[in-house]
């Protein structure tokens, strides 16, 4: 005789970040099959028509598969199933439910951060991925006190800021670099502290800036020295 059997239990959400992700589900027996075995039955687990792993259950019909992160594809919506083929005793049965793959965004320095100019625009080349790709959406923001500098697109896993730096920044500049995500796959993940290495006046801004000091302290001495002489008297004459 065949009975009849379900099965439930999964999640909904599934955590790209792991390098494994568990997920559990239970063979559930009608009352008049209640009192049949439900140990060592395989069950398979797959999703959009792929088969992720397949698991025998317990003796209270629970059963658990161990899938690397790898194989659930990137982030997005998918349908997982869970499937029992059913044998001499109980009927096949299976189980679908949608769920989510997300999956935490990384940001880092593509290349090392060019010395700029006080008052200039810094340069900063940027990498966007995941645990298992690149990024090709969202945009990246640079942000200094809380306020935003600049801001520019990801494409195929690179970003490209120029953020202006302040008139008098001397030695570095620090800013705050986050991700906005476009979809809801994508977790922003933790700011990036990014230091700018301010440059140092050139050799002729230097020479230029000596000359107009120079120039000036002569003209204050010369005005001095002009201060300093009084005009002579003209001759008065007296006429009968």
């Amino acid at each position: 005789e065949r009975y009849g059997a379900g099965t439930g239990g999964l999640l909904t959400e599934l955590d790209l970040d792991k390098p494994t992700v568990t997920v559990r589900a239970q063979l559930e027996l009608s009352e008049r099959s209640a009192h049949a075995d439900r140990a060592g039955l395989v069950i398979t687990l797959s999703s959009d028509g792929k088969t992720l792993a397949t698991a025998k259950t317990g003796g209270d019909g629970k059963v658990r598969f161990a899938v690397a992160s790898a194989k659930l594809g990137g982030p997005g919506s998918c349908t997982l199933r869970v499937a029992f083929a059913g044998d001499s005793r109980l009927a096949a049965a299976t189980d679908e439910q949608p769920a989510s793959r997300k999956v935490s965004i990384r940001l880092r320095l593509a290349e090392a951060v060019e010395p700029a100019d006080p008052g200039d625009y810094a340069t900063l080349r940027l990498r966007v991925d995941v645990r298992h790709g690149s990024v090709d959406s969202g945009v990246v923001e640079a942000l200094r006190a809380g306020r935003s500098l600049a801001s520019a697109p990801v494409t195929k896993g690179l970003c490209t800021l120029r953020v202006p730096l302040e008139p008098t920044a001397r030695g570095q500049s620090q800013v705050r670099v986050r991700y906005l995500p476009a979809s809801p796959w994508f977790r922003p993940g933790s700011p990036l502290v990014v230091s700018i290495p301010i440059a140092p006046p050139s050799i002729v801004l230097r020479a230029l800036l000596a000359l107009l000091v120079a120039a000036g302290a002569v003209w204050v001495v010369i005005s001095w020295r002009r201060s300093k002489i009084r005009p002579r008297p003209e001759p008065s004459h007296v006429v009968l």
